[in-house]
Formats: C-alpha cells, structure tokens, sequence
C-alpha cells in the first residue's frame, strides 16, 4: 500500500489508475491536513511509502513530513515536486521533480517495494540504488535508512 498527498486531484485520479494498474494499491488524499488525521487514526495503516507535494494550501509538504515523523518514525517518504529541491535536513527518501513521468513513477514504485521486502542494500546508499538520474535519492536523511543505522 503507497499513500500520496497532493492537492492536484488530476495527478491523484492518474495514480488511483496508474497504482493499481502497475500491482500496487494506494490510499490518495488531497490535504497534508486531511492525512496527518488518517495518521493518528486507528484506521491508519503504515504505507510502504508515502509519497507527497510540498507547496499545498494550509501546510506544506515539509511541514508535514516532519510531523508525521514524529508520530511515525522509519516510514519512507518521497518529495514530488515542480520546483527545486530544498538543501537541509528533511525526512525524505527520495524526490521526483514533477511532471512525473509514469515510468519515473514505477521505478520509485519498485524501488520502495523492493526496500519494503529486502530492506536497505547498504546503509550508506539505501536501498538498492537507483540506476539513472531521473530522481535522486536523499538516503542521508531517509527515516528508513536511518533507522537502520541505530539498530546497529
């Protein structure tokens, strides 16, 4: 199961398709408000990943990453976004500059899958690299990677 927050409803109509299409579910939200509520609810269920947009109405993208992780430590996320990565330090795995191409999508899909199953293949590089640029990867700060780290 992959959650996406975005407040562009085309892009997460295309993903409640394209998700599901590919072998994978997904729970879509259209407020970073209205998933920090399903995260402290007793329906929540941790995501494989959770992949979000920054620049939303009411909170940004950021800003929520950093609560949720603090309720929920270790959870792998991802940054979609049309403008430039931000330096510092953020709770992110990885970050998709939008538009998303859908086989960019799949690979960063996969990717997590595979983390989810395998776990991290090093803990310098996370899990299991990526192969090309069409996404870096933010494994210093990735909460599943630096979980991994401690329980060392």
């Amino acid at each position: 199961m992959f959650h996406f927050v975005d407040d562009n409803t085309d892009f997460l109509e295309f993903v409640e398709v394209f998700t599901p299409l590919n072998g994978y579910t997904c729970l879509t939200f259209d407020s970073p408000l209205k998933y920090l509520e399903y995260s402290g609810s007793a329906d929540y269920r941790k995501p494989v990943a959770l992949f979000t947009d920054i620049r939303m109405p009411q909170l940004n993208g950021y800003e929520m990453l950093a609560r949720l992780h603090e309720r929920h430590p270790g959870i792998r996320m991802a940054v979609i976004s049309g403008y430039a990565d931000e330096p510092g330090e953020k709770h992110y795995c990885l970050y998709l500059p939008k538009p998303v191409r859908p086989e960019m999508l799949l690979k960063a899909l996969n990717l997590f899958m595979r983390c989810e199953k395998e776990g991290p293949a090093d803990l310098q590089f996370g899990c299991h690299g990526v192969d090309d640029d069409s996404f870096k990867m933010n494994c210093r700060n990735c909460p599943a990677i630096i979980g991994k780290r401690e329980d060392n």
